[in-house]
């Protein structure tokens, strides 16, 4: 699929894609409500991780993380 063929494909489906956005982004704070975090500022991936190093938190000291890394090793 050439790039022009996927954004004709994309502006054909662009309003379904939209109301599914929508579901999908409704749930997604009907859940944060739920959880009582729905005001809770969310932030990249890489910037937490700096985050807890800059407060010391280290990954590989929490045995569930220690277990990630090393089947991603694998």
């Amino acid at each position: 699929m050439s790039w022009h063929l996927a954004i004709s494909n994309k502006s054909l489906k662009s309003k379904k894609n939209s109301e599914s956005n929508t579901q999908q982004a409704q749930a997604i704070q009907k859940m944060r409500e739920h959880l009582g975090i729905a005001n809770i500022e969310l932030m990249p991936l890489e910037e937490l991780r700096k985050s807890m190093a800059r407060h010391g938190i280290r990954a590989e000291d929490n045995e569930f993380s220690r277990a990630i890394i090393e089947e991603r090793e694998k």
